[in-house]
């Protein structure tokens, strides 16, 4: 059953960075005051993003 395993793991996995995804692009749609108060970090510059578009930054290291 080593296949199940693994199909069962990349799924958990798949549908835990879309929920992240998900979240990030939400609080980073959030005006900066807002993101702020509630303790979210300041966006990274645009320069140090690389050119990646909003679903490809993160604040975090997760």
């Amino acid at each position: 059953m080593f296949g199940m395993d693994y199909l069962s793991r990349q799924a958990r996995k798949w549908i835990r960075d879309r929920e992240r995804r998900s979240l990030e692009g939400t609080m980073l749609d959030l005006p900066l005051e807002l993101q702020k108060d509630i303790g979210w970090p300041a966006p990274q510059s645009p320069r140090s993003l690389g050119g990646l578009g909003r679903e490809h930054r993160s604040p975090h290291i997760w």
